[in-house]
C-alpha cells in the first residue's frame, strides 16, 4: 500500500497503514517518507511471520500507546474520557522511571518505558506507592482499572500477549455512601433552595432528588429529551457511555414545568438548565438547611433510597440509577425490607 501524505498544522507527514486478513489493521504517522516505508515494510513482515506482538512491544513507548488509544475513533472504552486521560499520562509519568534513558525508536530517541517492558512487579509497585500517598482503596482501584483497559486493548490489538495488570491485587472497599434526606431535611433544603440568588438552583435540586439523575446528566439534558406530559426523558450521556430512559415525575415533573414556563427558559434555550452547575449558591442553601454533612451526590443516594424503602427490586434501582451491575445497589438493600419480606413469603407458601 503506498504511503498515504497528510498536510497538517504541524506540517507535512505521512501515514503507513497495513491490512493483513487475521489481523487488526495498523497505522502509524511520520514526518519522513523513508521512515515511514521502512516502518510498513518491516511491520508487514512482522506480521506474516507472526513476530509481530514481540517487534511492537518492545518498540512501542507507553506514551504513544496512551496517545493513541485515548484518541480512538470509537469513545465507548472510555467512560470518562478527562479523567481516564489524566490517571494514564499519570502511569507513563510514574512507570517512565523504570525506563533505561535514551531508547532509540524509529530513529528517534524516546526517555519512556516501551509496553513489553512494564511487568506486574513495577505496577503492583507503583499501585503501593498510591495508596501510601493515602489515596483510598477505591481510587487506587479506578487507576488500576484505567491502566488495565489500556492493556487490553494491547492484547486485543495483538501488541502483547497477556495483560500484565491482571497480575496485580486489586483492594477491597468499604461499603459505599448511603446518606439520604429525611423529610425535615428535605423540605428544609427545598426552602433553602427557593430563596437562593439561583433560579435554576430549586428546579435542578428537585428533579436531582426524585430521578436519581447525576450532576453531569442534568446539566447535558435538553429539553428534547423530556416529555413534559408524560414526564419520560432520555439520558443520551450517561456516565457509562449508555444511552437510558428515565421518569421525572411528582415534584420534579411539576417544578420542571414550572421552570420550562419561566423568563430563564422560555426563548432560545436547548438546555433544560442552560450555564454551569451553581456550585456556591448550592453550598449556601446547604448550610441554610443544617445539612453540614451532605453532598450534592446524596441527592442521587436520596432518590434511589426513597425508591428501596417503596419497595423497589434490587434490578429496578439498577435501571433507576443506570448502573451495570446489582453489585452498585446493593448498598440500598437493607431499606427494602417489606420486599424481602415478600419474597420469602412467597417461597415459604409454596414450598411448604
Amino acid at each position: 500500500m503506498e504511503i498515504e501524505r497528510r498536510v497538517g498544522k504541524h506540517g507535512i507527514a505521512y501515514r503507513a497503514m497495513i491490512r493483513i486478513k487475521g489481523h487488526p489493521t495498523v497505522s502509524r504517522t511520520f514526518h519522513d517518507k523513508e521512515v515511514a516505508r521502512k516502518w510498513r515494510n518491516e511491520t508487514e513482515d512482522a506480521m506474516r511471520s507472526g513476530k509481530m506482538a514481540e517487534r511492537i512491544a518492545a518498540k512501542q513507548t507507553l506514551e504513544s500507546a496512551v496517545d493513541e488509544y485515548i484518541s480512538l475513533p470509537s469513545r465507548a472504552h472510555l467512560r470518562n474520557k478527562g479523567l481516564v486521560e489524566s490517571m494514564l499520562y499519570n502511569w507513563v509519568v510514574r512507570l517512565d522511571s523504570y525506563a533505561v534513558e535514551g531508547v532509540k525508536v524509529e530513529g528517534m530517541t524516546i526517555g519512556s518505558i516501551t509496553v513489553g517492558a512494564i511487568t506486574s512487579r513495577m505496577i503492583q509497585a507503583e499501585l503501593n506507592a498510591i495508596l501510601h500517598e493515602g489515596k483510598s482503596p477505591a481510587t487506587v482501584n479506578r487507576r488500576r482499572s484505567a491502566l488495565s483497559g489500556l492493556f487490553e486493548w494491547l492484547v486485543k490489538t495483538q501488541v502483547l500477549e497477556v495483560n500484565p495488570v491482571k497480575r496485580t491485587d486489586k483492594l477491597g472497599e468499604p461499603r459505599g455512601r448511603c446518606r439520604y434526606l429525611s423529610d425535615d431535611e428535605r423540605n428544609r433544603l427545598f426552602a433553602a433552595c427557593k430563596a437562593s440568588s439561583s433560579k435554576m438552583l430549586f428546579p435542578l435540586t428537585v428533579v436531582a432528588t426524585y430521578s436519581g439523575m447525576r450532576c453531569g446528566e442534568l446539566m447535558r439534558l435538553e429539553w428534547k429529551d423530556v416529555d413534559l406530559t408524560t414526564g419520560q426523558a432520555t439520558v443520551e450521556y450517561s456516565k457509562n457511555g449508555d444511552r437510558r430512559a428515565t421518569s421525572i415525575l411528582g415534584p420534579a415533573l411539576n417544578a420542571l414545568r414550572e421552570w420550562r414556563a419561566s423568563s430563564v427558559t422560555r426563548i432560545g434555550k436547548s438546555r433544560v438548565f442552560p450555564g454551569s452547575y451553581p456550585r456556591k449558591q448550592w453550598e449556601r442553601a446547604r448550610q441554610e438547611a443544617g445539612l453540614n454533612d451532605f453532598r450534592w451526590h446524596d441527592l442521587r443516594h436520596t432518590g434511589a433510597s426513597y425508591l428501596a424503602m417503596s419497595g423497589a427490586s434490587n434490578r429496578e434501582l439498577m435501571e433507576y440509577l443506570g448502573h451495570k451491575t446489582l453489585n452498585m445497589v446493593s448498598r440500598y438493600s437493607h431499606l427494602s425490607p417489606s420486599h424481602m419480606l415478600g419474597v420469602v413469603a412467597r417461597m415459604t407458601e409454596r414450598f411448604s
